[in-house]
């Protein structure tokens, strides 16, 4: 298993992508709107607890091949 991954975002309606490259060990967070991240809590033990407000999901998550 590599120690890098690419993650790609894609804009189902432009087409538009972004593509971040993340090492082994982060993570990513992808909030749409109108969600958002309020705020972060980091801890000694390096915990991070995160704070997403107005989740208001209009619609079943899809399994990507079924797009």
């Amino acid at each position: 298993m590599t120690d890098w991954f690419r993650v790609t975002v894609e804009d189902l309606q432009t087409g538009d992508k972004q593509v971040i490259e993340v090492a082994e060990g982060d993570y990513v967070i992808n909030a749409f709107e109108p969600c958002y991240l309020d705020s972060m809590q980091t801890y000694l033990n390096g915990t991070v607890q995160v704070f997403i407000k107005d989740h208001r999901p209009a619609a079943k998550p899809r399994h990507p091949e079924s797009a």
